[in-house]
């Protein structure tokens, strides 16, 4: 991948245009850290995947976890919420999260 050349810019009489070469070439590497890194991260989403098999309604939980952070990043930077008031109305009580 060093030596890899986009394209070429190729003289069409008045004017000129860019040929991009085929990109389909084989991916290599000589660093094995780049084959261990990847590996370990396909073992990991492989994981994750299976996780998430077994959690009955998915967006339920992510939705849990995103209140969640809201309500620790409010508090980091002073402001005063609470988990009701994320999931309450917002026009009833202020301003959300």
């Amino acid at each position: 991948m060093k030596n890899f050349v986009s394209g070429t810019c190729v003289n069409q009489g008045y004017y000129k245009s860019f040929r991009p070469n085929f990109i389909d070439k084989d991916w290599a590497w000589d660093n094995m850290e780049i084959a261990t890194l990847l590996s370990k991260a396909d073992r990991t989403s492989g994981r994750l995947d299976m996780c998430s098999e077994h959690v009955p309604n998915i967006d339920v939980f992510i939705s849990m976890h995103v209140v969640k952070e809201a309500a620790q990043s409010s508090k980091i930077k002073g402001i005063r919420t609470n988990m009701e008031l994320c999931h309450g109305n917002t026009e009833s009580h202020g301003e959300g999260c």
